[in-house]
């Protein structure tokens, strides 16, 4: 089975890049992409350019139209995405599916 994740952010909330406590604030994400690569598990993954970088793409009356920026003002916005390979185990036997 393969899972996505989505990761969310609110923009310039937490530690930001640069700084020590953004190292020790990434260090589990890290730690966890190192394990699903060496494990071979990992489909793929990658950062994504922000919010300000957006286009919103819309089709009206068959005509395609592009506005620059998002079509909905958030708090937060997708970040990043991973994609990994996983077993799962059912609760009737531990028996990988």
């Amino acid at each position: 089975m393969q899972f996505m994740c989505l990761i969310y952010s609110a923009p310039n909330s937490g530690p930001q890049p640069g700084t020590a406590e953004f190292g020790a604030f990434m260090k589990g994400y890290g730690d966890f992409t190192q394990k699903v690569k060496a494990d071979r598990k990992l489909v793929a993954g990658d950062a994504l350019q922000g919010i300000e970088t957006a286009t919103t793409v819309s089709v009206r009356s068959g005509k395609a139209e592009t506005i620059d920026g998002p079509f909905a003002e958030t708090k937060n916005s997708l970040v990043a995405i991973t994609c990994w390979i996983a077993q799962i185990r059912t609760k009737r036997s531990n028996t990988p599916q």
